[in-house]
């Protein structure tokens, strides 16, 4: 597992890491994810001996610990008790799993990080979603159901998502060392925003008092800022992916949303897991004419997909011999994670879009863990599949940043498996960016 669980502002390793240290049985755990930057096959089972004594007694920020580690032991059975996740033969054992920390492998030079996944695990699972503040580790070998490249964990994502979609919130990227004599006056009307400072987790901001916030962090990063909130807070659902075609024709609710039908035609929803955060601004938006696209054609044609411990590791070649629990206690769906299904479409828009399996939400949890085990992503075609999207993804991805950031990238170097060149920070903008409606351009601040 890579290190970062999300719970509200709080994220992936800060929250586990925080939950061990709260919960005294789980101490030894949390130290050794810190001092050693993993947990093995072996002491998987004391985690969640220690896990299953955990209640849901608490108050305020506490609570949410205890929810967390709720979640975090669901996603472990799950993935350490299901026989059939990584093979189609529903006699073999459960995979056994490591727990490792993004930080940790990122301290690894490039060549050594590879030869250490390589050499010992078979599949590499990302916690959804990871903080923006540190590095996803990405693969190809081993395969790795996450981020595809570390740009996707980033605003320039989100941005792309608006452009291909034609949908989402008024958004505006400044460049670091700008000052606003003033806000746009988009966002004028709007009682709350969104703000995003370079390399670092959203906040939500009242207008009044979004200036002042936004000049001080561009003295040192740039800033994206959104529409959050007209006359109320801003409502936010999560949907579960993968999706299918019949998902979607006899979807009810939001997934009777038209982005529903063009999201497939630049992010593979069938053979990777995660979810889609839509959110209701109070303000009616419009939606861009862009051609529409079947779920089936995507398969077929590999278009593309979009993180607290990187997910779980599989070890290759190993097997774990405990008792598994029954797939229904692994999988069974929370009503509350249908929620979204009973809201009109008209004035929700995609917010952000996360790959991997969300520990943020018990509800939104189970449903991404029935959707793996019912659609079978582990096995060897489907994680085939997810390659060619993904490094489709990433071309388009990468294409679209060098176009906006204002200097030549090139986009193979990205998605390139015998690459040893050390990691690149992800490009900032050199020029203001706004998608206002239509499609992401250049933005003028006057």
């Amino acid at each position: 597992m890579l290190s970062r669980i999300w719970s509200g502002c709080a994220r992936a390793e800060m929250v586990v890491c925080g939950l061990l240290l709260v919960l005294q049985g789980l101490k030894t755990h949390a130290v050794t994810m810190f001092e050693v930057g993993k947990l093995s096959d072996e002491s998987i089972d004391s985690l969640l001996s220690e896990l299953q004594k955990v209640g849901n007694e608490g108050e305020g920020e506490a609570q949410r610990y205890f929810e967390h580690a709720v979640t975090l032991r669901e996603t472990l059975q799950f993935l350490r008790y299901n026989k059939e996740l990584l093979s189609n033969d529903s006699s073999s054992q459960g995979p056994a799993m490591d727990l490792l920390r993004c930080e940790s492998l990122n301290s690894l030079d490039v060549a050594a990080c590879r030869r250490v996944l390589n050499k010992n695990y078979s599949l590499l699972i990302s916690m959804a979603p990871l903080s923006q503040e540190i590095r996803p580790v990405c693969s190809v070998t081993p395969a790795h159901i996450g981020p595809a490249i570390p740009e996707v964990n980033s605003v320039w994502f989100r941005l792309w998502l608006y452009d291909q979609l034609g949908c989402g919130p008024p958004t505006i990227l400044f460049t670091k060392g700008t000052r606003l004599r003033h806000l746009p006056e988009v966002f004028q009307e709007y009682e709350l925003l969104m703000m995003t400072a370079w390399g670092h987790d959203s906040a939500v901001v009242p207008t009044s008092n979004a200036l002042l916030s936004v000049n001080e962090a561009l003295t040192h990063s740039p800033v994206l800022i959104q529409a959050y909130g007209y006359d109320t807070d801003g409502r936010t659902v999560h949907i579960a992916f993968p999706l299918e075609q019949k998902d979607v024709t006899t979807g009810c609710g939001l997934l009777s949303h038209p982005i529903f039908q063009r999201l497939p035609h630049c992010v593979d929803l069938v053979h990777s897991c995660g979810y889609i955060s839509m959110v209701s601004t109070g303000y009616a938006h419009s939606i861009s004419d862009q051609p529409l696209i079947n779920i089936d054609d995507m398969a077929r044609d590999h278009l593309v997909p979009d993180s607290i411990a990187l997910t779980a590791l599989a070890p290759r070649g190993e097997a774990h011999t405990s008792a598994p629990q029954s797939e229904a206690d692994c999988v069974t769906t929370d009503s509350e994670s249908s929620m979204w299904k009973q809201e009109s479409p008209d004035g929700w828009v995609p917010l952000e879009l996360y790959f991997g399996i969300p520990l943020f939400d018990m509800a939104v949890n189970k449903e991404v863990s029935a959707k793996i085990a019912s659609r079978k992503l582990f096995t060897e075609d489907s994680l085939e599949q997810l390659l060619h999207s993904n490094r489709k993804l990433t071309l388009q991805l990468m294409t679209f940043i060098e176009k906006l950031a204002g200097y030549p990238i090139n986009p193979e170097h990205s998605f390139d498996p015998s690459d040893h060149r050390p990691p690149t920070i992800i490009p900032q903008p050199t020029r203001h960016v706004a998608f206002l409606g239509k499609q992401v351009e250049l933005y003028d601040y006057a």
